[in-house]
């Protein structure tokens, strides 16, 4: 069985959101090629391969992956556009991400913020959702 996952973009109106339901590629090979092994580093960034591209979107070497796993079953992964020199897989640029993806969803930012202080990410959406 493949793994899915939900993808969330931007809307017709500003401040909106459309969410779908979408296969996810194999992450595997550029987790393993760009991602720190080291347990700890729970949230991390990497650029995007061109097999995890998705269609409707231009990617340039400006869009990277950030990656929050390692705390229960499900991962969160959000594409960031992130500026020359920031491109770096460093707890710096990882910080500077989250702070770009809270100005664009708050709660999207929190929950990386979650998963970089060692907290499962999801457990706020899944209490209120009970």
């Amino acid at each position: 069985m493949s793994k899915r996952a939900i993808l969330a973009k931007p809307g017709p109106l500003s401040g909106s959101f459309e969410t779908s339901l979408w296969q996810v590629p194999d992450f595997s090979a550029g987790d393993a090629q760009f991602l720190d092994p080291d347990p700890a580093r729970r949230v991390q960034l990497r650029p995007v391969l061109r097999h995890e591209q998705r269609p409707g979107r231009f990617f340039g070497p400006s869009d990277m992956m950030l990656v929050c796993k390692g705390l229960g079953p499900k991962e969160l992964r959000s594409f960031v556009r992130m500026r020359p020199g920031c491109r770096a897989n460093t707890p710096r640029n990882v910080g500077l991400a989250i702070q770009q993806l809270s100005k664009l969803d708050a709660s999207l930012g929190a929950a990386f913020r979650r998963g970089l202080a060692a907290q499962y990410p999801f457990a706020e959406t899944e209490q209120a959702n009970r």
